[in-house]
């Protein structure tokens, strides 16, 4: 049936029951999970943000802020993974 099931999340509460259902839903029969998260590219500021002399984060800066808030997501699965007994050798990643 299934032998590796992708898991999807933005670390909102919608996206939680999906990450419940996706650790939940394959235990018995045992497939590969793994769980992902996307981050929105880094946005050019527009000419308006520029004149207002707004505070704009720079590529570097939106880069870093995105890898901790993938960390942050990524890592609360894994723990719920590990909690509902999804273990590492359980073929949870």
């Amino acid at each position: 049936m299934y032998r590796h099931l992708l898991i999807p999340s933005d670390g909102s509460e919608v996206a939680e029951l999906a990450v419940t259902a996706g650790i939940d839903f394959p235990r018995p029969i045992g497939p590969r999970v793994t769980a992902f998260t996307a981050m929105p590219e880094y946005r050019l500021p527009g000419q308006g943000e520029l004149m207002s002399r707004k505070l704009v984060p720079s590529p570097k800066q939106h880069e870093d802020r995105a890898k901790r808030e993938a960390d942050t997501i990524l890592a609360a699965i894994a723990e719920k993974a590990r909690a509902d007994g999804g273990g590492g050798d359980g073929g949870y990643a």
